[in-house]
């Protein structure tokens, strides 16, 4: 887009902050797969994963990681692996972007205090996406992006609600982000990087 006219390479490392991904899944198969993925480089490099996802889409994440054998209870007992349920991190207003803020500063001093970085999953931007309210997702992806330091944060977005909007509307969440996952229809999950991302990042030492 034509706001976003300086390309990551021009914004110093430490302000850029950390890795904004987006991920447009079109089946729950190909959601699990990415989401594992992105877990498992969480685990190798010793950071500090956490899933933040409404109640009934948490427990089915669990149930989906615990049956590919990622060390779900383990890490749990561990510190290492925290879930919380959206409701309780925005239990009123999903696009209040304080919330948002506070909820990954949280994190990331929680993750600090174990000399680690955060690694997030969330959903809370794309559940607004997806019930058409695109200046709240955008609002909320900002403030998340704003906020991330160092962190590392992977938003799940289904890519079917995509489909039902303006091409505009996509291209707007994928420019805030510089990472782009997408599950083809193959299942098959592509990966490319966004070079003019990171606009909200820009500037913020954290």
């Amino acid at each position: 887009m034509a706001e976003l006219e300086e390309s990551v390479e021009d914004i110093p490392a430490e302000e850029l902050g950390g890795e904004h991904s987006v991920l447009w899944y079109r089946t729950d198969e190909g959601r699990a797969k990415a989401v594992l993925s992105f877990l498992i480089q969480g685990i190798d490099t010793d950071e500090m994963l956490a899933i933040i996802l409404p109640l009934q889409e948490l427990q089915k994440t669990e149930d989906a990681l615990t049956k590919s054998s990622f060390p779900v209870e383990q890490l749990m007992r561990d510190g290492r692996l925290l879930l919380f349920a959206s409701e309780e991190v925005v239990p009123r207003d999903v696009s209040n972007c304080q919330n948002i803020i506070d909820a990954i500063k949280g994190l990331r001093d929680m993750a600090a205090s174990q000399g680690r970085m955060l690694r997030l999953v969330g959903r809370v931007a794309p559940m607004l996406f997806e019930r058409g309210d695109i200046e709240g997702a955008l609002a909320v992806e900002l403030a998340a992006d704003s906020s991330l330091g160092q962190a590392r944060l992977l938003c799940l977005y289904d890519a079917r609600s995509r489909d039902k909007l303006p091409r505009a509307d996509g291209q707007r969440i994928d420019d805030i982000h510089n990472h782009i996952l997408q599950e083809n229809k193959k299942g098959e999950v592509e990966s490319r990087k966004n070079s003019l991302s990171r606009r909200a990042n820009k500037g913020k030492k954290h």
